[in-house]
């Protein structure tokens, strides 16, 4: 499963997503290990089958039906996190970008498995803590990635992938799409 990511793609403006989020009517709850954050009503809420509700996709703008993969972005709980062959996934971890499949991953710009996808630097482009919700600080990395030719190894596009990670509660949020609205929507997250 690649995580997404979309500059092509137009993901909800910031400001419409912060209008949506402030409207009660436009907006719903997601609540997930004891964090809630209210997202706009438009995003679709998914949880991925087969993972004990420790995996939610939210995509937040529309997609290409051919798509491989939406604009959204992912939360995830422990038995993610740890990874393992039986899951087929691989764990995270601090020092480098979050690449859940055990295989090459594809393009998530892409519409066919011509592309895929690397993390060239060793280092997080950008790295802090990140509040998420009163009391609650993440560990916040930026990682620089690209989409390649699979025929060529020749670079096609550039993305970048945000991490929240929330070591005491077991939580990472994977952004690939650098959606606008999402830092300040978890900012104003509440816990139980």
């Amino acid at each position: 499963m690649a995580l997404a990511i979309a500059a092509s793609l137009q993901v909800v403006p910031a400001a419409s997503a912060e209008a949506a989020v402030s409207d009660a009517s436009a907006s719903q709850k997601l609540s997930f290990r004891g964090m809630t954050l209210t997202i706009p009503a438009a995003w679709k809420v998914t949880y991925e089958r087969g993972y004990h509700r420790q995996w939610v996709s939210v995509d937040t703008a529309a997609c290409h039906r051919r798509q491989i993969t939406c604009p959204g972005f992912d939360l995830v709980g422990p038995k993610i996190i740890k990874g393992g062959d039986d899951i087929h996934i691989e764990s995270y971890r601090r020092d480098r970008a979050w690449e859940p499949g055990t295989s090459v991953s594809s393009c998530r710009f892409g519409r066919d498995m011509n592309t895929g996808e690397r993390f060239l630097r060793a280092k997080p482009v950008t790295q802090g803590l990140r509040k998420v919700g009163r009391g609650h600080r993440a560990e916040y990395r930026e990682w620089a990635g690209e989409c390649y030719s699979m025929a060529t190894g020749k670079r096609t596009r550039r993305f970048t992938q945000r991490l929240w990670y929330l070591p005491k509660t077991q939580i990472l949020i994977a952004d690939g799409w650098n959606n606008p609205s999402l830092a300040r929507i978890l900012e104003r997250a509440t816990w139980r």
